[in-house]
């Protein structure tokens, strides 16, 4: 499902990984590979697609768009232990992915190369991709910080000691986490 999140932001998810309801999206294993890691959500932020301009004498980006989705061949859960608690702590982990990146495509949305030596080249192909290519080199630390945080978020969400919720056993810090990601979710707030 793409959705304008506004400013010609758009994201793309499966609506029922949005709203985990059931473990379908999960692959059952019969044993944890980890000590005690009864489930694991892989997600994949895709690389954005954006559309750049002409404003002045910069180059702007118009149009971006990305999209979110949970890498089924990765995620899993061990047979016995499909609980609702657990299921809750998983959606926690795609939006540890769906927040940042969100974010990170409003801040393509930004971007704008102040004085492009490309707007002075002719109209046609050759114009486009170097303005591009100009918002490109900006695009790719954008695409790393996001990267970074959500690295950061899962090692914190995980840990065994508060604020971490030792993979959804600790139910106080889990709710602590739920209600972070309902206000970021609910005000484009940062984690």
């Amino acid at each position: 499902m793409i959705t304008n999140l506004g400013r010609d932001v758009f994201i793309d998810f499966e609506p029922d990984e949005f709203r985990l309801t059931n473990w379908s999206k999960f692959r059952p294993v019969p044993t944890s590979p980890g000590n005690n890691i009864w489930a694991e959500t892989s997600t994949d932020g895709r690389a954005p697609t954006f559309e750049v301009a002409v404003d002045g004498s910069d180059v702007v980006v118009t149009r971006v768009q990305g999209h979110v989705v949970i890498n089924r061949g990765r995620s899993w859960v061990v047979r016995g232990h499909e609980s609702n608690e657990l299921l809750e702590h998983e959606q926690g982990h795609y939006y540890i992915t769906y927040i940042p990146y969100v974010r990170m495509l409003q801040a393509i949305r930004d971007l704008r190369v102040s004085h492009s030596p490309a707007v002075n080249l002719p109209a046609g192909h050759h114009r486009q991709t170097a303005m591009h290519n100009a918002i490109t080199r900006l695009v790719q630390p954008l695409l790393s910080q996001a990267q970074a945080r959500m690295s950061q978020l899962t090692r914190d969400y995980d840990a065994l000691t508060p604020p971490g919720t030792d993979h959804s056993r600790n139910r106080i810090e889990q709710q602590a986490w739920n209600n972070r990601f309902a206000a970021s979710l609910a005000s484009g707030a940062a984690l």
